[in-house]
């Protein structure tokens, strides 16, 4: 799931192909945000203790990953989770979508993030924040602590990895869009993503109705990590934090994985990102 993650707010220019610059906020954070291109390295230390200018300086020459991604965009969170809950080593460069450098185009086709490059397997890229989520742990989760050996399991872990490529990412991104970033407003547009938003709402709130604390096999997994950065959004999506009001379990799902060493992580970082 590249992310459209490339809106500008507004009085923002767009990008220099037209296309949308999609930001949407995490948890507790402001809506100030700039798109210069900047760079940061992360080696399992817990970013609030540094200071992203701090951290730019580190040398890279022993991250593993190269990860291209963008401030304000959901997806490309999922895989800075994803690479500090295993301990990999990894440069962060954020792209600005008006001036796309040639060295992020060679990699992504598709001109979106996120995209890797893993250093230690022959500088392998790969597009697609889902398919990098399971690239990452069949090579690098031996150990099995995010993913699954039961092949039911597996099969349900496909599942709503793929219900969240097809619904939760397109539905809370047109809403996004058509209420902060379309240039006039469609009302009967917004109306019909904000009860697919709902709606999807009420899936989730219903899987996790019979006590479970994760998505598959009570347990802590990238689909968990998949979720989190749209879910995140809804209050900012639906109006304030009311929103999640019909929806406790799905409310304390998110508290829960927001609270996960790996997700906080990469929150601190965007937070700091999103203050400058």
């Amino acid at each position: 799931t590249s992310a459209r993650a490339d809106a500008p707010e507004r009085g923002q220019l767009r990008s220099s192909d037209q296309s949308p610059l999609l930001f949407i906020p995490g948890p507790s954070t402001s809506h100030k945000h700039t798109s210069n291109t900047q760079t940061h390295t992360t080696s399992n230390s817990f970013p609030h203790r540094h200071s992203v200018e701090t951290m730019a300086q580190e040398t890279t020459q022993t991250k593993q990953f190269t990860l291209w991604t963008h401030g304000g965009g959901p997806n490309g969170w999922k895989v800075a989770a994803l690479f500090n809950e295993l301990g990999l080593t990894y440069e962060s460069k954020y792209i600005d979508f008006q001036n796309k450098p040639a060295e992020f185009l060679a990699v992504a086709p598709n001109g979106r993030i996120p995209v890797i490059v893993d250093h230690a397997r022959n500088d392998k890229s790969l597009f697609e924040s889902v398919a990098i989520l399971l690239y990452v742990v069949h090579h690098y989760d031996k150990e099995n602590r995010l993913w699954f050996t039961d092949d039911d399991q597996i099969a349900d872990a496909h599942q709503w990895l793929l219900f969240q490529v097809s619904g939760v990412g397109p539905y809370f991104g047109q809403k996004a869009w058509f209420s902060n970033y379309h240039p006039e407003k469609v009302p009967s547009a917004i109306e019909r993503y904000e009860k697919e938003i709902k709606r999807v709402l009420g899936v989730i709130e219903s899987h996790l109705a019979d006590g479970k604390e994760w998505f598959v096999g009570n347990k802590y997994s990238i689909v968990d990590i998949n979720n989190y950065p749209w879910l995140a959004a809804v209050p900012w999506l639906l109006g304030g934090a009311e929103a999640f009001d019909a929806f406790p379990k799905t409310k304390a799902y998110v508290d829960r994985v927001g609270q996960q060493r790996g997700v906080a992580e990469a929150y601190a970082v965007r937070a700091t990102l999103m203050q400058q």
